[in-house]
């Protein structure tokens, strides 16, 4: 069998599309003598090309995988990934927040199909039409064994999971023919003059950069069988530490906890975080502001003395004296019975937050039946705590007592970065340097020398993705400093009305933050502007890891 490209990552594959993967596997699994002429085209697109000679040509079309077997026929195959339900013949995906979203494959194998076949006889000059062999669109339900009933396949031959893949397109071409006696199998000749076509400069097989984000916020969007199989494990321990690097999926899972214990369970449940964006963005997230307790843990606890001691100022205080008194203050008021208590705690980015013994006694104090009866889960990355100078996660011998008993669960598994980043944050930790070593086709490093220069340099990148597709929306500048930082400066200066302060919904402009405020958030493209010398390695790690499909770094 051969493969187009002839080069190929798995793990890319995998991160663009979980079904995709398990349908190439399939391919590798069946290259032997059988298919050895078989040419196999994945993620094939076509461009965007003019009307030519009256004809319409489809624009920038994808197609998963495009089979070329002599001897068995010519297939346009479209597949699917993930949880998918029958509901009155229409197929639905199911996202991670249990959303329902239409899907139609047989209809996107037809069109493709369709749209390769008129630009191969359009640009052979009508000598080759794909209709009078066997040939034909097919689909593949990757992650389904069993067969489900749809309107729309009449006529379509699908895989399930499980099948084998050389005998189901064998079964395709034969059912082709039986259905018109008069095509007839391509044979090896005929396979090479399409290839002629089909590699000519009209084609390309790489992913633009818009496709290849797509592709990655569809694969983020489910839990993958590690964070599902940890979920499961969540669900039956009260008391958890879940530790994971950034990208693993601490959020996800936390928003489907919060979601399982509040919505399907009918639990009062606190979510803390120790910033503001990452609680706004669970409440967008699960699409209910006003029923979701989610906060960040300073104004949770000043929300809650406030409400009980209305007359009294601690702003005379310094931040952490306030807080330590507002962690006191508040356990005393739960423990009274002034305040509901909840029947879970969850908190995000728990690194940040110094669990000593007071506030294990406020979260002891914010639950029914305390620690020892109540539900506590604690998610944290001790790559990324860049708040305080311990870098213990926790110091309080109260983690060892008898009464709490704690169950660790790890994330291993990066499911957010597209592959360049995280060989970036992986060299970023072997050799704890970030220079232009870590340059790869989703990484980009720039030394800054002349600071109003470079800003130029960052506009045009930026404007070159907007020519790509990309919207001002999907990028985030992110800073070490907002103070004295003149790129940031002059990037406001330009753009003016379309840039603003990161919000976590319904904003279009371009945004940025610092690494600080954005920690737990993420967006396709981050640009990281570092002019401090002085930053700590910590940071750097963090603002990185923010980007989901690219990243330009500009640092002092």
């Amino acid at each position: 069998m051969i493969f187009h490209p002839s080069s190929y990552n798995l793990e890319q594959i995998k991160n663009h599309s979980e079904g995709e993967y398990k349908v190439f596997k399939e391919f590798i699994r069946i290259d032997d003598k059988r298919t050895q002429n078989w040419h196999v085209y994945y993620s094939y697109y076509y461009r965007k090309r003019e009307k030519v000679d009256g004809i319409k040509i489809f624009d920038n079309n994808e197609i998963d995988f495009l089979i070329l077997a002599p001897n068995v026929g010519i297939f346009v195959l479209e597949v699917k990934g993930g949880y998918i339900k029958n509901n009155h013949g229409r197929l639905f995906s199911i996202d991670r927040f249990g959303k329902s979203h239409f899907i139609d494959p047989f209809n996107q194998a037809k069109n493709n199909y369709y749209g390769i076949t008129n630009i191969i006889l359009d640009l052979s000059n009508k000598k080759i039409d794909l209709r009078k062999f066997v040939s034909g669109p097919l689909v593949a339900l990757a992650d389904t064994s069993k067969f489900i009933e749809v309107a729309q396949s009449n006529g379509y031959d699908t895989y399930l999971k499980n099948m084998d893949m050389f005998q189901f397109i064998k079964e395709a071409s034969k059912n082709s023919l039986k259905g018109n006696n008069a095509l007839t199998l391509p044979t090896q000749e005929d396979i090479e003059k399409i290839r002629e076509v089909l590699d000519g400069p009209e084609f390309e097989f790489k992913l633009s950069k818009k496709d290849y984000i797509n592709s990655i916020n569809i694969a983020i969007n489910d839990l993958t069988e590690e964070q599902f199989a940890i979920f499961r494990g969540l669900l039956k321990n009260k008391r958890c530490l879940i530790n994971g690097k950034a990208g693993t999926g601490k959020t996800v899972i936390s928003e489907f906890l919060f979601k399982e214990f509040m919505i399907n369970q009918k639990q009062k449940v606190l979510y803390l975080s120790y910033n503001s964006l990452i609680s706004l963005r669970v409440k967008a997230d699960l699409r209910d502001k006003e029923i979701i307790n989610a906060y960040p843990i300073n104004t949770f606890l000043e929300n809650c003395f406030n409400k009980i001691n209305p007359l009294i100022d601690l702003n005379d205080l310094s931040f952490d004296d306030r807080f330590k008194s507002l962690v006191k203050n508040v356990t005393d008021i739960f423990n009274q019975g002034k305040l509901k208590k909840f029947d879970c705690l969850i908190v995000d980015e728990a690194q940040d937050i110094d669990l000593n013994d007071d506030i294990i006694k406020l979260f002891d104090s914010l639950i029914n039946g305390g620690i020892k009866d109540g539900r506590v889960y604690l998610f944290y990355d001790e790559n990324q705590i860049i708040f305080k100078d311990n870098k213990k996660i926790y110091q309080s011998d109260l983690f060892f007592d008898d009464w709490y008993r704690y169950s660790i669960f790890d994330l291993i598994r990066n499911c957010r970065n597209g592959v360049g980043i995280k060989n970036a944050i992986d060299e970023i930790f072997i050799t704890k340097k970030i220079d232009k070593d870590i340059e790869n086709e989703d990484v980009k490093y720039y030394q800054i020398n002349n600071e109003e220069n470079d800003a130029t340099k960052v506009i045009n990148e930026i404007e070159k993705l907007v020519k790509d597709g990309i919207s001002y929306s999907q990028m985030t500048i992110l800073v070490d400093q907002k103070k004295n930082n003149v790129i940031l400066d002059k990037l406001k200066d330009y753009y003016k009305n379309n840039i603003s302060e990161f919000k976590t919904t319904g904003n279009k402009k371009l945004t940025y933050e610092t690494a600080y405020a954005f920690k737990g958030l993420e967006n396709d493209v981050i640009f990281y502007i570092s002019v401090n010398k002085r930053t700590k390695f910590d940071v750097h790690y963090v603002a990185i890891s923010r980007a989901k499909a690219l990243v330009y770094i500009y640092k002092r």
